[in-house]
C-alpha cells in the first residue's frame, strides 16, 4: 500500500529533526550540504562556524577558512558542485567538495586551495 504524501512529508520532517539532534545537520535545508559540512569537519579536524561568517563554513586551528560544498549523485551523475559566490573577495582559503552516492556514502572528496580553484573556474 502506498503511503500518503502527507505522511511522507511528516517522516521527512521527523528525520531532519533527528539529524539535527544528532548534530549531523545544522539547518532545515537540504541535508546534503549539512552532511558534507559534518563529514569534512570531522575528517579534517575543522571547527564549523556560525551563520554570521559569510563565505566559509569552517576554520582550522590556524584560522584558515574552508568553504564546504556537497552533492549527491542519486538522480544525477554530474559532479559539479553548487555555485560559489564572490570569489574575488577571498571569502575562503580552501574549498572542500564532498560527493555522496544515493545512500549518502562518500564517493569522492577533495580539498582545493582558492588560488587553484580560481585558475579552473569561469
Amino acid at each position: 500500500m502506498a503511503m500518503p504524501t502527507c505522511r511522507l512529508l511528516q517522516l521527512h520532517a521527523t528525520t531532519l529533526e533527528e539529524l539535527r539532534r544528532r548534530e549531523l545537520v545544522r539547518s532545515s535545508n537540504n541535508p546534503v550540504a549539512d552532511c558534507a559540512e559534518h563529514v569534512a569537519a570531522r575528517a579534517l579536524g575543522l571547527r564549523l562556524v556560525g551563520n554570521p561568517e559569510a563565505g566559509h563554513d569552517a576554520k582550522n586551528a590556524s584560522g584558515k577558512r574552508y568553504q564546504i560544498k556537497g552533492r549527491t549523485t542519486a538522480h544525477n551523475t554530474s559532479r559539479q558542485l553548487p555555485y560559489l559566490r564572490a570569489l574575488d573577495g577571498r571569502p575562503f582559503d580552501y574549498l572542500v567538495g564532498v560527493i555522496f552516492d544515493a545512500t549518502f556514502e562518500v564517493r569522492r572528496a577533495c580539498v582545493m586551495p582558492l588560488k587553484a580553484l580560481k585558475a579552473r573556474t569561469r
